[in-house]
């Protein structure tokens, strides 16, 4: 027996008489670190994904085709990366308007990577405003806010005009002097920095909260002065521009990292935080989803009907680290609700969440009322052992309740069978048994989804929003480099939410998944993960191999093939073999989402593969 898991310098092992029934178990390893970046606590894996650093690996594309939510390094709930404008480097393309002004290219050196392809904004000779502006045609929450930010560089004009707007008005506006930095001339209640990132470029940035959920628009423009925007231009001068990018923003007083786009959206992928720990939880992946419930942060919206409650809009810091919390007090001792109908879609058990935080009220209600049947699908009464809330069932269960810092906890719950046809309302009480006229509760973040279980905060307003499914895959070479068709081994360490759902949590496959190895969940309980290793050559099962019943939770499973030699591992358990069965051919990609085999939620913390058939001491040691 070799005495090193990890021996020799290239990370190869010795394996000297390590398994004599593995034929070759080293062999080919040529080249094992190919494709490999950056050092690993896995010796001799050919790839290592490493996803609790928030940097995706660039070998991996990643899509999504809406906005989503997660938690920061702060614990506070923020949006995902995202640039909203499309062509956010070509304001010559048409998505840019052009008014009084042209787009000269190639004409200076950008500020990030000194590739030549900023542009300049050239006045024309007319009156009036010289200028450039890109609107998104998405409506967000009438109460959103935006940050615009654009890369600006002093040419013949040393002025620029930057404004934020949408249909009901300018959010901000500002003059910025592109030789000193100085910001002059402010409207509008937002604010305005310019940062100096070298070579003349300032990144300038306009924050401003929306009036109105319409369209939101950013503007360039040439000025003369720090107060002059509109004039009669020579035709030839102007300023450099390159790199503009709007996102929606909650606590934040910065704009984050520029990503370019082209005829897309970008939105980013989620590095999500534990937000009371503050440790990385890992890639976030999650299946489509849609909050059913309308205004979920505005419960003073007509949208929620108030039987007798007062409810005090904004009045204290949410999980956002925004000030739009609301107050929901008690008035009468029968009559202290509010409530919000959901139209779910199909019959069975669906899942509300909310967020709470304790106010004077011993004894809050959440209650989802059948109001066709007169049957209560969910009643859970509220009390508190301290500031941590505990929850007493009529009817529905908690899935979880989980502490976001500062008091406030989200309340996963899940309903008994509904009927989708009947009127379902969501009931928050300020109290009930043992309150007082004037008791409240604090609330934020409702949501209603068509599932067992809940997902990341999908906030609304007037209507339903649907997250789009995370989407990752791995192909081309930048699979091919390091994946090895007669043997290898993958090893993930991943954390799953309880649910009944089938699904993937990573699969290298073919285009039509007629072939793969991959590692799934099958019927997971609240408390319990069945987790498989599974090999399909052909469209036809070759081994599905499936460990001993382990806690929900953080796991790491592994799962080798090699022909007539499969086995898998869980949490350093026993391994599971199956010695019969042929190997999947045409694998030509690494797929972690995307597809109904890949519902769920899921956080990835790593993904490690080697390029041969490891020992099963090795798989018990690499996933305990």
């Amino acid at each position: 027996m070799s005495t090193s898991l990890y021996s020799g310098a290239s990370g190869i092992a010795l394996g000297v008489g390590l398994d004599g029934d593995i034929q070759g178990l080293w062999g080919g390893a040529t080249g094992l670190m190919s494709g490999f970046a950056g050092s690993s606590p896995y010796s001799g894996s050919s790839l290592y994904l490493d996803f609790l650093t928030p940097s995706l690996d660039t070998r991996i594309t990643f899509t999504r085709g809406s906005n989503a939510t997660l938690v920061d390094s702060t614990g506070k709930i923020v949006y995902a990366p995202v640039n909203l404008l499309l062509q956010s480097q070509t304001f010559d393309n048409a998505a840019w308007t052009k008014s009084g002004s042209s787009i000269v290219t190639g004409a200076a050196a950008n500020p990030v990577d000194g590739a030549l392809n900023a542009q300049k904004l050239m006045e024309n000779t007319s009156t009036g405003q010289h200028r450039v502006f890109n609107t998104i045609g998405i409506a967000y929450n009438a109460s959103t806010t935006f940050c615009f930010s654009v890369y600006v560089k002093a040419a013949e004009r040393s002025f620029v005009y930057i404004r934020l707007n949408n249909g009901g008005g300018d959010f901000v506006t500002c003059f910025v002097n592109l030789i000193t930095g100085a910001i002059t001339t402010v409207t509008g209640a937002g604010s305005v920095a310019a940062t100096n990132v070298g070579n003349g470029w300032w990144r300038i940035a306009a924050i401003g909260t929306s009036a109105t959920s319409t369209a939101v628009s950013g503007y360039v423009a040439t000025a003369t002065s720090g107060s002059v925007v509109s004039y009669t231009g020579d035709g030839t001068s102007g300023i450099f521009i390159w790199g503009a990018q709007l996102e929606p923003l909650t606590y934040q007083t910065t704009p984050s990292t520029y990503v370019a786009t082209t005829s897309a959206a970008y939105y980013g992928p989620r590095f999500d935080y534990d937000p009371v720990t503050l440790a990385p939880k890992g890639l976030l992946i999650e299946e489509q989803r849609t909050n059913l419930l309308l205004y979920s942060e505005q419960f003073d919206n007509a949208a929620w009907t108030n039987s007798g409650a007062t409810v005090t809009a904004n009045s204290i810091a949410a999980p956002s680290g925004e000030i739009s919390a609301d107050t929901i007090a008690r008035t009468t001792s029968t009559a202290d609700a509010i409530y919000n109908t959901i139209a779910f879609t199909g019959d069975g058990v669906k899942t509300v969440s909310i967020w709470i935080k304790k106010g004077t009220s011993p004894s809050p209600l959440i209650a989802l009322l059948d109001a066709t049947a007169s049957t209560y699908r969910l009643w859970a009464d509220v009390t508190w052992s301290g500031t941590t809330p505990s929850l007493a069932f009529t009817n529905g269960s908690l899935i979880s309740s989980t502490n976001y810092g500062n008091g406030w906890w989200r309340l996963e719950l899940a309903t008994t069978a509904v009927t989708a046809a009947n009127a379902n309302r969501l009931y928050i009480y300020a109290g009930r048994t043992g309150s007082v006229n004037g008791d409240t509760v604090y609330c934020w973040g409702a949501q209603a989804e068509n599932a067992t279980f809940a997902t990341s905060y999908i906030p609304t307003v007037a209507s339903q929003v649907t997250r789009s499914a995370d989407v990752a895959t791995m192909t081309g070479t930048n699979f091919s480099s390091w994946y090895n068709q007669p043997q290898g081994t993958f090893v993930a360490s991943y954390t799953a939410t309880a649910d009944t759902t089938f699904r993937s949590f990573f699969e290298a496959s073919d285009a039509a998944r007629n072939n793969f190895v991959r590692i799934r969940a099958q019927n997971p309980t609240p408390t319990t993960a069945l987790v498989l290793g599974e090999v399909v050559s052909g469209g036809v099962t070759q081994a599905t191999m499936q460990p001993a019943t382990v806690a929900i939770g953080n796991l790491t499973s592994a799962v080798t093939y090699a022909v007539n030699n499969f086995a898998t591992a869980l949490n350093g358990g026993t391994v599971v073999s199956d010695t019969s069965g042929s190997l999947p051919v045409g694998v030509d990609r690494l797929v972690l989402t995307g597809g109904s085999f890949f519902n769920g939620q899921t956080w990835l913390r790593s993904i490690v593969y080697y390029n041969t058939r490891l020992a099963d001491f090795q798989l018990q040691a690499l996933t305990a």
